[in-house]
């Protein structure tokens, strides 16, 4: 039986962690180590399988406890050239050891045991930032996260998946509507920035997923996609019960910060 879990997710911090065959990998770690800790606790998951850290960009929310992973735990840490090469400065303050900097090319199948790790490009204000997908035996997971436009790429990978990690970010009324100054509603609705609930669901009916009965969105019985969790809310800009109501039981809604667990026979 595969593991997993949203361990959080939006802007308190970001870490996946998918466990199989007493290994783990996690994908972002946004958190404290001791806050890290606690939320594999929490999860029912061992932080001594974790094996290897995949990260997605280099916002803080997304990599802020990178640095004593590597140092402390000695864990490797994979990193993306494109990424490696123009985000230097960022990189540098995470203070990741030499020993355990990892660099890939966007795209490259990486194999760690069972585990085997692919990256595709997202739209964001961070250089290199990419998605991943993680196959485990016939199993395949698809994280899409942090991109303000969707791309057939993302759509390809997301079909193949038996669960699908997919942004959705902002509700498009409440971020007109709202406290932020305008440079930043346009720098979350720009097309690098994040996805809206919106286009969330305009992307899983180009995945051939989903049916609208009524005002429920519904995953198609004939899709492989089994489950689908919406994560990277706004706080702000966005109200995770209601986005809930629009969608049935096969959608869960992480709420920013919470912590969501599952597993896949």
């Amino acid at each position: 039986m595969i593991n997993y879990s949203v361990l959080g997710s939006g802007s308190n911090g970001n870490a996946y962690a998918f466990c199989f065959n007493g290994k783990t990998i996690l994908i972002d770690s946004g958190f404290s180590r001791i806050e890290l800790i606690r939320r594999f606790e929490k999860s029912g998951l061992d932080f001594s399988t974790v094996c290897a850290v995949f990260v997605t960009h280099l916002h803080p929310d997304h990599c802020k406890g990178l640095g004593v992973l590597a140092r402390k735990d000695k864990l490797p840490i994979y990193v993306n050239q494109t990424t490696y090469e123009y985000c230097q400065s960022e990189y540098a303050k995470l203070g990741i050891p030499e020993d355990c900097r990892v660099i890939f090319e966007i795209g490259e199948i990486i194999q760690i045991g069972d585990f085997e790790i692919s990256s595709f490009r997202t739209s964001h204000d961070s250089t290199g930032s990419v998605g991943y997908t993680i196959r485990i035996d016939d199993k395949e997971f698809c994280l899409v996260t942090d991109t303000g436009v969707y791309s057939d790429e993302m759509v390809e990978n997301a079909k193949k998946s038996n669960v699908l990690f997919l942004e959705s970010n902002y509700d498009e009324t409440m971020l007109k509507d709202g406290p932020y100054p305008y440079f930043l509603k346009q720098r979350v609705a720009g097309e690098r920035g994040h996805l809206s609930n919106k286009q969330a669901v305009d992307f899983l009916k180009n995945c051939d997923v989903v049916c609208d009965k009524g005002e429920v969105i519904t995953l198609e019985e004939s899709s492989k996609i089994e489950k689908v969790y919406l994560i990277h809310l706004s706080k702000v800009n966005n109200n995770a019960q209601h986005l809930q109501e629009t969608y049935n039981s096969k959608v869960t809604v992480c709420e920013n910060g919470q912590l969501v667990k599952g597993n896949l026979v």
